[in-house]
């Protein structure tokens, strides 16, 4: 006794019929691209933010480094997931430099959350604890993009 109903799969193309791998490899990888290009251009803005604010003086001028270090590593996500002959290695380095923004974004938390000590910088403003963590999460998210647009085929 067999159903009459067929399920459908979970990357089916127009009418039901299932969509090629090929199709939705394509598909996930320009995805994957967009999403790279909106955190690229989003440290972009963040690192432009950081210097207008003159988040430049002793150990402020961290955010800055990082925000240019995730600039950095997105255009070089973008230009990994842009070319189609892809190296095992190249994708390894990648994700260990996005785990070095997050834990960048994570040492920045560390660094707002504690006081300052008085006689170290002149400026005494509070600093929002967890703005740096926005780091950690561009680091999280660009090893999960690179990891769905790059998956082996």
């Amino acid at each position: 006794m067999s159903s009459a109903t067929r399920t459908a799969s979970a990357t089916t193309g127009i009418g039901g019929v299932p969509a090629p791998a090929d199709v939705t490899r394509a598909r996930t990888r320009r995805r994957a691209i967009r999403v790279t290009a909106g955190i690229t251009i989003g440290s972009l803005a963040l690192l432009v933010d950081l210097l207008l604010v003159g988040h430049t003086v002793g150990e402020e001028i961290w955010g800055p480094v990082t925000a240019a270090v995730t600039a950095g590593v997105g255009l070089l996500s973008l230009m990994f997931l842009a070319v189609r002959g892809r190296s095992r290695l190249a994708r390894i380095l990648l994700y260990a430099l996005w785990v070095f923004v997050a834990f960048l974004g994570f040492g920045g938390y560390n660094d707002h959350r504690l006081p300052r000590p008085a006689d170290t910088i002149a400026d005494q403003r509070e600093r929002p604890p967890l703005a740096p963590l926005v780091f950690t999460g561009l680091g999280i998210a660009g090893a999960v993009v690179l990891r769905s647009g790059s998956k082996e085929e």
